[in-house]
């Protein structure tokens, strides 16, 4: 039986200085899975670009605990869309230091732009990384950032780069290794046959100079296919992360018998080639035994185990499609672990009647879990969060019995990204209804009460 939460609509008012909307604050102190009443005006920031819709899809924290958040701008009646970045102080105010009072567009000459991933570097400076295209087809593009917000000209010359793996690409994420080198990870697709294709994981390693890694794969960049011989086999690589090795671990979903789309996982070598030490041949796939399984985001324990979140989504004899928040856990050897959950997996049902999706997942330091998307209902889509404990039960110290849903907005918002600032306080970026537009938004949940 599917049980229903209630989930109040949040009032918000606009600043008088600035296109940035805040809700207002509760009265009683924040308790686990509430909004932090000390961050912007209620736990959350709205944040719109000028005559322009816009929406985040990462999030990450800089060393001095400033907030970055990197998604798109796209000017009104126009074709063209920008990487977007916003910074925040870390009590939720815009920064002031940081590109147009706490803003930044970027264009790839006058193509259209989507930035969805970010990470930040040792030195301070920003690496945003998603896709960009125009006529002649869509590429992976990176860009990086001085701590002000300009560009990097040591970067690939003007501080941008895109990488074409000659068909359609898109990097989902990104992440710095200890070196400098830049790993993206994604998707590009394969011509097989007129007419045909499918998509393959795709990374691509950059120096820190922003040219090709050429001691990566071939000339910097590493197709992998889930169904070898399939004319329209699709995999797409939704997350990335290195480990202390050197090892490179990149999960997303993947078609792996033809019929479904499982959660997939993938383990690198340095070099760019499968680990054969990760489930015998670097690769595993995971079925819910639902249609479409996909890991949007991942995880790695202080044991080396690998924590998977995504949305797990059947068709039960109808043209609905119902979706839960969907999580597995491997062990450091690629084997699924099950001691999690029921045999290595779960799936959760927020009790809306549409669906759920896990859009980012963070590991706090005594090994609970935090998951956090979307979950839809008639009236749109609000954020939904879990908690779960070591062993995959829910934490019932956190919100309403492990879960939590806030409406940003009073029509729908969307999940971009996770991101710890501290112990005690969750980030969730992610794009939401406003003035008949869209905007940013970025909101503090306390962990710890």
């Amino acid at each position: 039986m599917r049980t229903s939460l209630w989930i109040p609509r949040i009032p918000y008012t606009v600043l008088a200085a600035a296109a940035v909307l805040v809700v207002a604050a509760p009265s009683a102190a924040a308790a686990p899975g509430q909004l932090d009443p000390s961050f912007g005006s209620g736990g959350t920031v709205v944040t719109q670009f000028p005559s322009s819709y816009s929406g985040a899809r990462a999030v990450a924290v800089q060393g001095d605990d400033r907030i970055i958040a990197a998604g798109f701008a796209h000017t009104d009646n126009s074709v063209v869309s920008d990487f977007a970045l916003t910074r925040y102080e870390a009590n939720g105010a815009l920064d002031a230091t940081f590109g147009t009072i706490g803003q930044v567009r970027t264009d790839f000459g006058g193509r259209y732009d989507d930035a969805l991933a970010v990470a930040v570097q040792p030195d301070g400076r920003i690496v945003v990384a998603g896709s960009s295209s125009d006529s002649g087809g869509r590429d992976m593009a990176v860009a990086r950032y001085n701590n002000d917000g300009t560009l990097d000209a040591s970067f690939d010359g003007d501080g941008l780069a895109l990488v074409d793996f000659g068909g359609e690409s898109s990097a989902q994420a990104v992440a710095v290794q200890p070196g400098g080198q830049i790993v993206l990870a994604g998707w590009a697709t394969r011509p097989v046959s007129p007419g045909c294709c499918g998509s393959d994981f795709a990374l691509a390693r950059l120096t820190s100079s922003g040219a090709a890694d050429t001691s990566f794969g071939v000339d910097g960049q590493v197709f992998t296919d889930f169904l070898p011989g399939a004319d329209n086999g699709y995999a797409a690589a939704q997350a990335v992360l290195l480990a202390p090795d050197g090892r490179i671990v990149a999960a997303g979903g993947g078609v792996a018998n033809a019929t479904s789309v499982d959660f997939a996982v993938a383990r690198y070598l340095a070099d760019g080639s499968l680990d054969p030490t990760f489930s015998n041949d670097g690769l595993v796939t995971t079925d819910f035994v639902g249609y479409f399984d996909e890991i949007r985001d991942i995880a790695v324990d202080a044991d080396g185990r690998i924590v998977a979140g995504g949305q797990s989504c059947q068709f039960p004899g109808s043209s609905d499609e119902v979706c839960d928040f969907g999580l597995a856990r491997y062990t450091s050897t690629g084997a699924v672990d099950r001691r999690f959950g029921r045999q290595g997996k779960i799936r959760t049902d927020l009790g809306r009647d549409v669906g759920d999706g896990i859009r980012g997942v963070v590991l706090q330091a005594d090994g609970r879990v935090v998951a956090g998307g979307e979950t839809s209902g008639p009236g749109g889509a609000d954020v939904g969060l879990a908690r779960y404990r070591p062993d995959g039960r829910l934490d019932r110290t956190f919100g309403v019995g492990g879960l939590v849903i806030t409406a940003v907005s009073p029509s729908t918002d969307e999940v971009g990204g996770l991101a710890l600032q501290s112990a005690d306080r969750l980030l969730v970026a992610g794009t939401t209804a406003v003035s008949q537009s869209f905007g940013f938004f970025v909101s503090r949940y306390r962990l710890l009460g």
